[in-house]
């Protein structure tokens, strides 16, 4: 599977015009999530480009790719575009390795004794839905889901991010493709 490519244009403010006088294409950005309001920062040498447009924001995942600039274009000697390209890695079943639990003494797994576990048709079905995979770029619900899976009660932690309209979409969604094989 090739990387997946996404191209913005980065949203840029007035005072930040300076900064961008010496940029040309193929230029190597970083990108940085802000603490206050999860916008996504484009940053050169140093200095803070612009964000990423709002309705892309989401389609990037929690650890940002790496970026560089596609081109630039300039009116009367100031920079008035930038288009960014960021390259997401892909994801799959095979790039998702998650050990599960040890086995018990028993030969029974200690977290899953009594518990129904999906089969690889199952796994492939929900790696293969796109709406799941656009769900899981979602910061917040990733938070939600590792929240539930590193609590020492589970199943109490299910139910109160089950209050959550995103956390609940997600779980709709993910019963409805298991539901179908």
């Amino acid at each position: 599977m090739s990387p997946q490519k996404l191209d913005f244009i980065v949203q840029q403010t007035e005072d930040l015009q300076p900064a961008n006088t010496g940029l040309k294409a193929g230029a190597a950005l970083t990108l940085s999530r802000t603490e206050s309001n999860g916008l996504v920062q484009v940053i050169h040498d140093g200095a803070v480009l612009g964000s990423v447009p709002n309705e892309q924001n989401h389609l990037l995942p929690v650890n940002l790719p790496s970026c560089t600039v596609r081109s630039v274009r300039k009116q009367d000697g100031k920079v008035t575009q930038i288009v960014v390209r960021a390259v997401l890695l892909p994801t799959s079943a095979d790039t998702c390795q998650y050990p599960g639990p040890a086995a018990a003494s028993d030969g029974q797994p200690d977290e899953l004794a009594g518990t129904t576990q999906l089969s690889k048709s199952q796994l492939e079905l929900l790696v293969a839905d796109e709406s799941l995979r656009d769900m899981l770029r979602d910061s917040r619900l990733q938070e939600q889901i590792c929240a539930v899976d590193t609590a020492a009660d589970r199943e109490k932690a299910l139910q109160h991010h089950f209050q959550t309209p995103e956390f609940k979409m997600f779980a709709d969604k993910v019963l409805g493709c298991i539901a179908a094989v």
